[in-house]
């Protein structure tokens, strides 16, 4: 069986649709970067929308999520910590961070990964390992640029957003490769809940 061009096309145009009426509707709100949180949601909603409202088949099963093996929550987890890990840190600062990754930072990311790295994933199952690993990388890092323009950097932003949408593209691998190695979405959420905790 050949990718289904057309549903990952459709996947791809709503939730990148979907994001920009997001941050052109938050940019009236006070305080917009409040609201950032909510667009982890928009990927998952477009799953919902092509899988169900439009082809009418099941969600779950194109999700990812499943137990898998309990030594890729580990490595989810330490390497975000070493990658950022500094002797500036308390005891107390790293427990907080280490209980805020694991918990409201990994569910949201939960939500992002299982359109990602669940529904995207298993749609490009049909073509070899590294072409879907570039394909979704370079996708999700794109997605990320309004954040990086419009919320992260006042300064040099060309060159800020183009290192930080080519950081994402690396980890992108990374999440990719712990979500088919342990044949689950639930590392790659812990690993991404980190990163935006340690790195980010």
């Amino acid at each position: 069986m050949k990718v289904n061009v057309k549903k990952v096309i459709l996947f791809i145009g709503i939730t990148f649709g979907l994001t920009l009426g997001f941050h052109i509707l938050i940019a009236f709100m006070n305080n917009p970067q409040k609201f950032l949180g909510f667009a982890m949601a928009i990927p998952f909603l477009s799953v919902v929308l092509v899988q169900k409202v439009i082809y009418k088949e099941k969600i779950i099963p194109t999700l990812g999520v499943s137990i898998g093996q309990f030594r890729w929550y580990f490595i989810a987890i330490i390497i975000p910590v070493f990658l950022s890990f500094h002797l500036n840190w308390t005891m107390e600062q790293f427990f907080i961070m280490i209980l805020i990754g694991l918990t409201i930072s990994t569910l949201s990311a939960l939500v992002e990964e299982v359109a990602w790295r669940g529904f995207l994933r298993t749609e490009l199952n049909k073509i070899s390992r590294v072409k879907a690993y570039f394909i979704t990388a370079l996708l999700w890092s794109i997605w990320h640029i309004p954040v990086a323009i419009l919320y992260r950097y006042s300064n040099d932003i060309f060159v800020n957003t183009t290192l930080y949408c080519g950081q994402l593209f690396l980890f992108s691998f990374i999440i990719s490769w712990l979500r088919d190695k342990s044949k689950s979405v639930i590392p790659a959420s812990l690993f991404h809940g980190m990163l935006n905790v340690f790195y980010f």
